[in-house]
Formats: structure tokens, sequence, C-alpha cells
């Protein structure tokens, strides 16, 4: 056959092991080429230092051998060994996470036991795993009859837990916060202190301090008193200045009703949801508008209230200290807001026995549909007059012996104008 070049040569798509490959023996002696299947190839070499990627498939080979010695160092994540005489155990795999040596729990296959609810102990006379019962022999679950913990220093102080009081059926589960619990504290259920969200939410109800006089005297703290003088039982609670009452009422007084209001039912020491319009009430329904009123003892009206849509002007009635004045005003948004006092009908208003002092001067409108000022002539000048004081004479008294207005100057009266 004629020479031909490697690169020539057909491509093979596909190797078989039993195909054979050219290969020069000895060339660093006496080269003699040679013939070599690829099955003898791979199965008769050693790879050192070699890089592998994509699947490597074994699956074929009866085993597999990984770096096995006394000693192996696995440092880096994906490393692993047999350790053949790891300290106090027999040969245990060893691997590498990327953060620290791990090794894999492992046991002579004679040791395995296939029995429910064994588990994995170590066997420090054979240096070696083994499958043993739990609890000297009892398996999982144990009786609650059965200590499962005793004490370090006295073996004869031991702890069970009783399940008898749990529903029958039913799983509890207690699970460990990450923090030392005092069992005795909650048993004692006094002097706790709590912090964070504690949901009960899940829970059919909740009982809070109860007692016929409990002291609720720092923020936060509240108490039901069971027997608060002249009323049911009330919640008490402290804001941190003073004890305050939460207003509650039997939920039978509960009446949805509009503009009903809570009042206090001496009779009943309770309180209860009652009609504004009900004797003795403050508020009451007026009847003539729209809105509310002031109702007096006996069911009547004292004071009415009537609104105006998009309102913003109203009437303000202030208190004043001793010498001062009350006062009855008019305010609102706008600048200038007048004030109107009227009586029905032909009625007149009228200012009492006591004069009428007007803070700044009195303006009589000109306007042609407003009345002008009506003043009754009279034939005796007022008794116990004042200085200055003012009055329409018929002519009686006048000096012009007709209509005028007369003056007293604080010692007589004096003629001023006249007809």
């Amino acid at each position: 056959m004629a020479d031909t070049k490697t690169t020539a040569l057909t491509a093979l798509a596909a190797a078989a092991e039993s195909d054979i490959l050219p290969i020069v023996d000895d060339p660093a002696g006496t080269p003699v080429t040679k013939k070599i299947a690829i099955s003898d190839l791979l199965t008769a070499r050693t790879f050192a230092g070699a890089t592998f990627t994509g699947v490597v498939d074994a699956g074929g080979a009866s085993s597999f051998e990984i770096p096995n010695s006394a000693t192996p160092t696995v440092d880096a994540a994906g490393e692993i060994a047999v350790d053949t005489s790891i300290t106090d155990h027999t040969g245990l795999i060893k691997y590498h996470d990327g953060v620290e040596e791990l090794v894999v729990v492992a046991m002579p296959s004679a040791n395995l036991v296939a029995t429910d609810t064994y588990v994995v102990s170590y066997n420090a006379a054979n240096n070696e795993f083994e499958m043993v019962a739990q609890s000297g022999g009892s398996s999982l679950p144990i009786d609650d009859a059965t200590a499962v913990v005793k004490g370090s220093a006295d073996a004869t102080k031991l702890v069970r837990i009783e399940a008898d009081g749990i529903t029958t059926g039913t799983t509890r589960v207690i699970t460990m916060p990450d923090a030392d619990v005092d069992l005795g504290a909650l048993a004692a259920k006094t002097g706790n202190v709590y912090t964070g969200v504690h949901d009960f939410g899940g829970a059919g109800s909740l009982e809070i301090p109860n007692s016929a006089t409990p002291t609720v005297d720092a923020a936060g703290e509240i108490a039901v008193d069971t027997t608060i003088t002249d009323h049911t039982g009330l919640i008490k609670y402290h804001d941190g200045v003073e004890e305050l009452v939460v207003v509650a009422m039997p939920t039978a007084n509960l009446i949805s009703t509009d503009a009903y209001v809570v009042a206090y039912n001496a009779a009943d020491n309770e309180f209860e949801m009652v009609s504004p319009t009900a004797a003795g009430d403050i508020w009451g329904a007026d009847q003539n508008s729209a809105g509310y009123g002031i109702d007096d003892t006996n069911g009547n009206e004292l004071v009415t209230f009537a609104t105006v849509a998009s309102a913003v002007n109203y009437l303000r009635i202030k208190n004043g200290a001793a010498g001062q004045f009350v006062f009855l005003e008019a305010i609102g948004d706008d600048t200038d807001v007048n004030l109107m006092i009227d009586g029905k009908g032909a009625g007149v208003v009228r200012f009492g026995n006591s004069p009428v002092e007007f803070y700044e001067k009195a303006i009589w409108s000109d306007s042609a549909s407003i009345p002008p000022l009506n003043i009754t002539a009279r034939g005796s000048a007022p008794s116990a007059p004042a200085t200055n004081d003012i009055y329409l004479d018929d002519g009686t008294n006048h000096a012009s012996g007709g209509v005028g207005f007369m003056w007293y100057d604080g010692a007589t009266w004096q003629s001023v104008g006249g007809i």
C-alpha cells in the first residue's frame, strides 16, 4: 500500500473499543511501530494531572477508584479522597465544599441493620460507626412514662414529657426558640417581660388580668375590674399619666339604629344605646328640620339647629372672665359676617330691662326694602333716668309743643329739636 499522510485518511465517525491505533513502542530507545486496541489503551494507562470536562461515563466498570492514602489532602472545592487511617475511625471519605473539609459518615457493610427507627452510633471499641436501637433498645415514639433526660451531675434527676392532655389523633410540636428558656419562670407566670410581636390570631379568646380591685398604675397596664362601682365590669388601663376606663356595654344592649347614643342606665348599672329623642337626653332630632337640637328633661325642644348647604359661617358662644362680656358672635371664613336675630311673624325682638349699649356706632340701612326705625312717642319721661338718656316726646313736655327728642343731662330733661 502506498504511503498516505495521516491527515489524508478517512475520518472515523465513531470509534469502537476493538478499533486499533498505530503506536510507537520505546521511542527513546529502539522505536518500533506497533498496534494497540482502544480498549487496551484506556485500561493500560494512569492519567496524571489530567483535567476532564463533560461527562465521564464509568457505568460499565465494576468499580471506580478515587484517590486514597493515610493522609490525603482535600483543600479545594470538589476534591475528594479516602482517608485510610483517619484518627479513631475506620477509613472515611473526605471532601471539600469550598469552605471546609467534610467527612462522610460511613460504616462497614456488616454493620447495616434494616430495623425501623435504628440510629447510627459510634462504637469507640471498634473505631467505627454502627446501627443500634435507640434509648437502650426502645423504638420511637417512646411511652410518655419514660424519662428522656437525666441530670449530668445527678442521674436521679429525670425529665419526662406528658402527652396525655393532647387531643386524640393530634400531634403537637414544641419549637425551641433561639434563646434560653426558664420553664420555672413560665410556671410562676409572674414578673415576665415579653418583647417582639405575639400573635394570638389563632386563639379562640385571650384572657387578660381580672379581679374585683385590679391595680393599673404604670403605662400599658390593663385589667378588667369585675366590680367597678356602679357599673358592670369594665376594662381599665393606664396611659402613663392616669387610669382610664373603656366605656362598654352588654352585647345585648347594642342597637344598629342610626344616630342612637350611648347612655348610662343607673337602674341596671350599665351602659346602653338609646334614642337621642328619649326623655332626659340632651341631644334630640329636630322634628322641624334636617338637623338636631337640645331637648329639656321633659323631651321638649330648647334649641334646634338647621343646616345650610356649603355653609362657611356660623355662630359662636364664648364665655367671659370676671367683669368681662360673654359673647354671642358670628364668625366663619368670610371677612365680614352678618348676624341676624329675628322674631316670628309679628313678634318683636326684646333686649329685656337692661340698657342696650352699642360697642360701635349703630348704622340704620337706607334700603327701601328694609323698614325704617320705629320709635313710639310718649307723653311722660322715663322714671329713674341716667345721664344721656333720650326718648321721643309726643309734645307734652317738649319746649316746641310738638313731637321732639328729650335728652337727660344728668339733672333735668332738655328739649332737642322738635316739630
